[in-house]
């Protein structure tokens, strides 16, 4: 068998004692209508009590509350007892003593001051206020530097945006202002065919693009041409 560490209880000595060798009493709360008590009373204090009050005496347990106090005879052989209550949410303390025939009262203990919980929920519900301070204003923050990029000069050196539709439409009224400009040839000045020793159409008009402008016949569908395959 291990042998137990030193803290450990002992199987000899797992018992509680019967005593303590101090007279005192205590209370504990069972319930919200129900306290047990226990006491333990040294033999040389009843003594001293019995011979205060000069007989033996009923032992009671004398209970107090706000407004109030009542008896309740217990016997001291037992060291407990359980005490019904009256009255839940409440705060009792209690003095074991002798009671003598006539009302005379010696205190052998006191005991703990116990708080009983209420029986019922409790219906009314107490407003709590409480103070709310204002709102702490936070400091403005502090702006990041502004970097290299964007100083004035690399700002003025950018290039700017490029509007497409702006462009076209610029060459566009370029390009119509340009035709309107160049003023067209007068039919008169047309020579139908190639004279002797002179230019061609071709070397007259050194666009072929505005040479088949000034060919086309507007008003008039490619079917009426000579050779169009249409009547003329």
């Amino acid at each position: 068998m291990a042998e137990l560490p030193g803290w450990a209880v002992k199987p000899e000595e797992q018992k509680l004692p019967g005593t303590y060798g101090k007279t005192r009493a205590v209370l504990l709360v069972v319930g919200p209508n129900l306290v047990h008590a226990y006491w333990e009373v040294l033999p040389a204090t009843l003594r001293r009590a019995k011979r205060k009050l000069g007989g033996p005496g009923q032992p009671v347990l004398r209970f107090h509350e706000v407004g109030g106090s009542f008896d309740v005879d217990v016997n001291l052989g037992f060291r407990n007892w359980f005490v019904p209550l009256w009255s839940a949410g409440k705060s009792y303390h209690a003095v074991l003593g002798l009671r003598g025939g006539d009302g005379g009262f010696v205190q052998l203990a006191r005991s703990n001051v116990v708080h009983t919980p209420r029986a019922l929920p409790v219906a009314e519900v107490g407003e709590r206020f409480m103070r709310v301070a204002a709102p702490r204003r936070r400091a403005p923050s502090a702006e990041a530097p502004p970097s290299p990029s964007a100083s004035p000069q690399a700002a003025a050196s950018a290039p700017e945006p490029v509007d497409s539709t702006e462009v076209l439409g610029r060459k566009l009224a370029e390009f119509h202002a340009l035709r309107e400009s160049r003023p067209e040839p007068s039919k008169s000045e047309e020579a139908p065919f190639r004279a002797p020793g002179g230019p061609s159409r071709e070397e007259r008009y050194s666009d072929l693009t505005e040479l088949a402008e000034n060919q086309q016949t507007m008003g008039r569908s490619s079917a009426l041409l000579p050779g169009g395959g249409g009547k003329a």
